[in-house]
């Protein structure tokens, strides 16, 4: 729930009707890029981190994430290409994997 929800809820309005009671998160097992999509599909600033009891054990931050989704596109040498790898010299392969 946003903060204006909360702000212009009735003053009779219950906690219970107001809070949300499925809490988007990631578990700890699961893969980075995961939390990835689910902070930006949700347009997050921060995501819980769960153990396997759906106890929280803490939070990874927006910037952490996309940080850490760059870094793997670059590693992984997933950078857009003007064009098809095809019809790319080894040169332009290479400088867009250094960057």
């Amino acid at each position: 729930m946003s903060l204006r929800a909360l702000i212009l809820a009735p003053a009779t309005a219950l906690v219970d009707d107001l809070m949300v009671s499925e809490v988007v998160n990631v578990k700890l097992t699961e893969e980075q890029e995961l939390a990835a999509v689910k902070i930006r599909d949700y347009d997050l600033i921060a995501l819980p981190v769960v153990n396997n009891e759906q106890q929280i054990i803490g939070i990874v931050a927006h910037d952490v994430v996309m940080d850490a989704a760059e870094d793997a596109k670059k590693s992984a040498s997933v950078v857009a290409l003007n064009q098809p790898v095809s019809r790319s010299t080894i040169w332009q392969l290479y400088q867009k994997r250094i960057g």
